[in-house]
Order: C-alpha cells, then structure tokens, then sequence
C-alpha cells in the first residue's frame, strides 16, 4: 500500500517514515533503514525519520549510530511530548542491545582467557610428564652426551689444545701442545748473592 503511494508521490516523507515502520515490523531491517534516509533526505528535522533510522540501527547491531540517531531525534521532539513513548520503547531497546552485546564480548574475553589457560596447563603438564622429550632432537633422538663429535673414521685427530674439525698435520711443530718458556729474568729484580766465607 505505502510502495503504490510513494509511487505517485516519491517525496512524500510521512509515507517513506510510515513505510520504513511497517519494514520494521517484519524485519526488514535495511530496507527500513534505507526509507527512513531517504525520509531524511527530505527533511533532515523530521523526528520521526530520525527515530525509524535508530530503530533500524538498533535491529542491525550498529548501535553507536543509533545512539546518535536516537539523540538527534530526541532533540527534535515537538514540545507536545507526541511521540514520547515510541521514544521511551527505542532508548530501551537501544540499552538491552548495549547490555547484551557488552556480556557477549565478555564471555568472549573469557573464553579466550580459558583457551590461553588451557594451554598454558598442557605445556606444563606436557614437560613434566617426560623430560626427556625436551632433550629430543627433531628426530627424536635423544643425545648420548655432550661432547663434541669426533672426526670421521681414517683421519687423524687434532694435536692437543686444538678444536675438532682443526686441518690434519696442521700445528706440527715441536713447540706445539708445550707450555710456553718463563719470560727472562727482570735484572732490576735480580738479587744477587754476595759469596759466603768458607
């Protein structure tokens, strides 16, 4: 009925307002969002296109916007009170979505929380079951000790004092693996002993 007057007077915003109400009631929520802009568009004071707007916000969870939909409207009430209650029904319908999306981000929170928890448990629970595990390599093998591997079958080992891995034949020289010679004597410290009478 409201689609056939609009029709033949498409810039009628009584009739785009009352059309987006009857959208609103059956749940066509983004079509009654779009009547009531469209209502808006031709007369940015209407109230009630205002009110129809955050209505259909409310519906379609985007409820910061209908907060400021529900304050400009309210700021347009006629001094007369007419339309108060429609008021009244939206701001509580507004404060139940606010409140219901606030818990749902906290059971949200909170189940993040006992996932990370959970985890955080196995891992620990997962180390002190079997130690040894920490010790595997990526094969699974466990290490036999700690020193270093020797070098391969037919080659010679380094000289002492050398790492593993050290060219063969390299450090031959006599002095190799020996301490190194005291530094001379400082003569400055010298004492020398005076010969003793016999």
């Amino acid at each position: 009925m409201f689609s056939v007057a609009l029709q033949e007077a498409p810039r009628d915003e009584a009739l785009l307002c009352d059309r987006s109400k009857c959208h609103l009631a059956v749940g066509n929520f983004s079509v009654a969002l779009e009547d009531a802009d469209s209502a808006i568009k031709l007369n940015p004071r209407g109230q009630k296109a205002h009110l129809r707007r955050a209505n259909a916000l409310v519906k379609l969870s985007r409820l910061n916007e209908a907060e400021e939909a529900f304050i400009t409207s309210k700021g347009l009430s006629p001094p007369d009170g007419s339309g108060a209650a429609e008021l009244q029904a939206g701001l509580s319908d507004l404060q139940k979505a606010f409140t219901q999306k606030r818990f749902e981000e906290h059971l949200q929170r909170k189940q993040v929380e006992r996932m990370l928890e959970d985890s955080r448990k196995r891992s620990l629970e997962a180390n002190q079951e079997d130690p040894a595990k920490r010790q595997r390599g990526p094969e699974g093998a466990v290490p036999s000790n700690n020193a270093p591997p020797g070098p391969p079958p037919g080659v010679p080992s380094p000289p002492p004092g050398f790492p593993p891995g050290f060219p063969p034949g390299m450090g031959q020289h006599p002095s190799m693996g020996q301490a190194p010679p005291p530094p001379p004597p400082d003569p400055r410290r010298v004492r020398v002993r005076s010969p003793t009478p016999e």
